[in-house]
């Protein structure tokens, strides 16, 4: 009975591939709620890749990346062979090697996780469905178009809720919350159970993090906590804005704006709104 849900599930997923390879062949940018901007695939990677070497990264750009992501990039671009370029789109265009890597990197997480995790009802056969189940799914090709980082978190996630060491525990939630910040979420359950000793631990194995990550990255230790404790929609820039998914409030902040748009900027936004 089980392995027919799964099946199910394998359907919908194949059916919505289907659906949006027709989608893209017939209007030539992806449906929702992938981003309607056709130049924006992979650059949640090659954006912050390019920053990665701009010592300006938390001032000009105004980055929100954590000091671990920048070095996770580096890591990465120095196994495909240091690739360098002017700009983060033409270091798109230059980087075939770090695009297999990425390719490679969202195949096997997935397969790594599903295939160590130990329980005696999971088969091998079982196993294979549910990776195709997950690297088929709409979050799973939404990750993947934008070659977010967030697909790091997946070991981490899976050793942090299927082993009971706590000391790997608080390591992993510490690495997470330094690879993403919302991940200090993860927080909330000790604060419940009243764990103050290990939410302590969390807390300062976090703040060690990121300092040793800092100091490697050669930035300043107040650039990134001053960026992100003002997060907010002003860090994108209105083509940014404008290739999301539409709503209201994309158009409300581009008629707002409308007057100190830059015109080669206001020429990109139009070329996206014809598209809708």
């Amino acid at each position: 009975m089980q392995n027919k849900y799964l099946y199910s599930l394998l359907s919908i997923n194949i059916i919505f591939i289907i659906y949006t390879i027709n989608f893209l062949f017939q209007n030539e940018y992806l449906p929702s709620p992938f981003l309607y901007d056709k130049n924006d695939t992979f650059m949640d990677f090659f954006n912050p890749l390019y920053w990665a070497y701009n010592d300006f990264r938390y001032t000009i750009w105004n980055s929100v990346y954590p000091p671990l992501s920048f070095l996770i990039l580096k890591f990465i671009n120095i196994l495909s062979g240091s690739i360098s370029a002017p700009d983060p789109f033409l270091l798109r265009e230059v980087s075939s090697n770090i695009k297999y890597i990425i390719f490679l990197i969202f195949l096997v997480l997935p397969a790594l996780v599903i295939y160590n995790y130990d329980k005696q009802e999971f088969l091998l056969k079982k196993k294979i469905i549910i990776y195709f189940i997950f690297i088929t799914s709409l979050p799973f090709l939404f990750t993947l178009e934008r070659s977010n980082l967030i697909i790091f978190s997946l070991p981490l996630l899976s050793v942090l809720f299927t082993k009971d060491n706590h000391l790997l525990k608080i390591f992993c939630i510490s690495l997470l919350i330094n690879l993403k910040p919302y991940f200090i979420l993860l927080i909330i359950s000790y604060i419940i159970q009243e764990k103050w000793k290990i939410l302590v631990k969390i807390l300062l194995t976090s703040l060690l993090v990121y300092l040793i990550t800092t100091i490697a990255l050669g930035s300043n230790i107040f650039a990134f906590l001053l960026n992100f404790s003002g997060f907010n929609t002003n860090i994108f820039s209105l083509r940014e804005i404008m290739s999301l998914p539409s709503s209201i409030t994309n158009f409300s902040i581009l008629i707002e704006n409308y007057k100190d748009i830059p015109v080669p900027e206001l020429f990109n936004i139009i070329n996206i709104l014809i598209y809708f």
